[in-house]
C-alpha cells in the first residue's frame, strides 16, 4: 500500500472515530430530551424485553442505572478510540474527563425536561460505566497490539 493510501485511510479512520463520538453524544442527548412519560415507556418496553429474554425479573431501577452506565461506557470507548486514531494514544484521563463533563451537562439538560431530574448519583453511575469502558478499551488494545506483534514475529521467522 502506498503512503498516500495509508494517509487517506488514516484520515478516514480519524473522521469516522470522531463522528462516532458525536453521533453517540447526539443519541444520549435525544434520549435525555424525552419527557418522563416517554422515557418511562421506553424503559418499561426495554425492561419487559430483557426480563422475557433472560427469563428473570430485573428491577426498573437496576435497568435504568445499567442503561446510564452502558451509555457512558460506550462514550468513553469512543473517545478513547478517537484519541488513539488522532494522537496515537488512548489518553484515558482525557477520555474520562470529557465523558464526565458530558454526563454532567446531560444531567443539567435533564433538569429542564418536564418530569426529569438532575441527579449527581447518575453522574457517578455514568462515571463508573466510563471507567469500565476505558479499562476494556485499554485491555483490548494491549491484547490486540500484543497479538499483532506475535504474528509479525512469527511471520518473520
Amino acid at each position: 500500500m502506498t503512503k498516500i493510501n495509508e494517509s487517506r485511510k488514516c484520515k478516514v479512520f480519524k473522521a469516522l472515530s470522531w463522528a462516532l463520538v458525536f453521533v453517540w453524544m447526539v443519541l444520549i442527548f435525544c434520549l435525555s430530551a424525552q419527557e418522563s412519560d416517554d422515557s418511562a415507556e421506553l424503559s418499561n418496553a426495554f425492561l419487559a424485553f430483557i426480563n422475557n429474554f433472560l427469563g428473570i425479573d430485573l428491577s426498573h431501577f437496576f435497568v435504568r442505572k445499567l442503561a446510564h452506565a452502558t451509555e457512558y461506557f460506550f462514550l468513553a470507548v469512543f473517545f478513547s478510540n478517537a484519541f488513539y486514531f488522532t494522537k496515537d494514544k488512548a489518553l484515558p484521563l482525557l477520555s474520562l474527563t470529557l465523558t464526565l463533563l458530558y454526563a454532567a451537562s446531560d444531567e443539567i439538560h435533564q433538569y429542564f425536561i418536564p418530569g426529569r431530574a438532575c441527579s449527581f448519583k447518575d453522574i457517578l453511575v455514568d462515571g463508573t460505566g466510563a471507567i469500565i469502558g476505558i479499562l476494556v478499551f485499554y485491555l483490548l488494545h494491549k491484547f490486540l497490539s500484543h497479538s499483532s506483534q506475535r504474528i509479525k514475529i512469527k511471520n518473520n521467522k
